[in-house]
């Protein structure tokens, strides 16, 4: 016998939702304050986001901030975000969370099917350090009391809240005394 479709059946075949194929991470190294870390997802099509969906990146300073989306919609490939801001640090690897937080906004194909938001393929991050702790003055340490004639120096001496280097580049760093 020979079958043939009926005029009331059709066929329908289920796309995937889109999901992330690869995540790209800053390079390793140190990021001081104003610079910015930027990750990339790539998914396996086209995506439209909407809102402003985010990566968390947990810090050692006890805190989580956010990579924010920056663009990329209407391609397989969108960017986020974040800048480092004076006070956070993480001198031990930042580490971002599993998954694209929608943070109220959508990430969908153009079928209107949601994106899986699993972060497949993340590298490491361990080498990827945040400093944005900018180094003061703890302490100044100057010249015992007493009187001081030609020739006898007069030394001060500066701590700092961190490791500093002094670029003698331009010229010589003093203090000025009265």
């Amino acid at each position: 016998p020979t079958l043939s479709p009926s005029a009331h059946q059709s066929d329908t075949v289920a796309r995937p939702a889109p999901f992330v194929t690869a995540v790209t991470v800053p390079s390793n190294g140190n990021y001081v304050a104003g610079q910015n870390l930027d990750f990339t997802t790539t998914f396996n099509e086209s995506v439209e986001v909407t809102g402003t969906p985010r990566i968390a990146v947990t810090l050692d300073t006890g805190g989580t901030v956010y990579a924010t989306y920056l663009s990329g919609s209407g391609t397989g490939t969108l960017t986020f975000r974040e800048t480092v801001a004076p006070g956070q640090q993480d001198l031990t690897g930042i580490v971002t969370g599993t998954a694209i937080d929608l943070n109220g906004g959508a990430i969908k194909d153009t079928a209107a099917h949601n994106a899986g938001l699993t972060l497949t393929g993340e590298p490491s991050t361990a080498s990827i350090d945040v400093d944005g702790i900018v180094p003061a003055v703890s302490t100044v340490t100057v010249p015992a009391n007493g009187t001081y004639g030609i020739g006898q120096d007069l030394d001060f001496t500066v701590d700092f809240t961190k490791t500093v280097i002094v670029n003698a580049g331009g010229g010589t760093p003093y203090i000025d005394v009265t």
